[in-house]
């Protein structure tokens, strides 16, 4: 896979590639990863600290793995940890970010641009009580909360940290129809006792934008767009996670 001269932070996004691996096999979402192509997926471990110390190794190995079949995209992510005891469960409404999530609990999410467009996405947010959260990014600067997906997660706690599992339906994504897909991807994790953020792809402190920051998720081939994917008009608050703002849509 080679990227193109119009992809966005070009020089940053070398090797940032995670392939998933299609299955025909029956998933259940139970947080135990005992399914034989669990074990021969690829992982990816090599995340950085954004927070307390930008650009440094990570207190904590993190490892995440990608799988799909024809209707569903499956995410495996072992959250390990060296005080297992500490691991910080929070109780909250879904889609609840301020007392569920932020600062509040340890929790781990994907994004996903798959219009690959870099200006858009979608966010998956799980802690380690379960309780989801998910946003749509635009103008590869902000989430909206108001969209509402259906997909499914289990969390594990286990003596070496905590177990993610999930299932994101294709149908709740946005894409066009081609022969295989190149998507933009990238993984946070917050470790609520040490207030640290790690991610797979973090650019230098000065660069911004969402989407366009994503490092790449190949190997998707075989499926096909949503019969319908409708977007309502509406007018609501939306807020970026990252910053303290309100943005007005209409």
């Amino acid at each position: 896979f080679l990227l193109c001269n119009t992809e966005p932070f070009l020089i940053y996004k070398s090797g940032k590639n995670i392939h998933a691996n299609k299955i025909d096999e029956k998933v259940i979402i139970d947080g135990v990863l005992d399914e034989k192509f669990w074990k021969e997926s690829n992982s990816i471990i090599d995340f950085i600290q954004q927070e307390p110390i930008y650009f440094s190794d990570p207190s904590e190995r993190t490892e995440v793995k990608i799988a799909y079949d024809r209707n569903t995209i499956y995410v495996a992510a072992l959250l390990y940890d060296s005080a297992p005891f500490l691991i910080k469960e929070q109780l909250a409404s879904r889609d609840d970010w301020e007392q569920g999530f932020e600062g509040k609990a340890d929790w781990f999410s994907i994004e996903i641009d798959s219009e690959h467009d870099h200006q858009t996405g979608y966010s998956f947010s799980v802690n380690a009580s379960g309780v989801q959260c998910d946003d749509m990014i635009y103008d590869d600067s902000f989430y909206d909360n108001s969209y509402n997906a259906i997909w499914q997660s289990k969390v594990l706690l286990t003596d070496d940290g905590w177990i993610l599992e999930m299932a994101i339906p294709f149908s709740m994504l946005k894409f066009g129809k081609s022969n295989q897909y190149n998507w933009g991807v990238n993984f946070t994790r917050y470790i609520y006792r040490k207030d640290e953020t790690i991610k797979w792809l973090l650019l230098p402190v000065e660069s911004k934008g969402i989407s366009s920051t994503f490092g790449h998720l190949l190997g998707i081939e075989g499926i096909y767009p949503p019969t319908k994917f409708e977007i309502l008009p509406y007018i609501s608050l939306a807020s970026d996670k990252a910053n303290d703002y309100i943005v007005l849509l209409n």
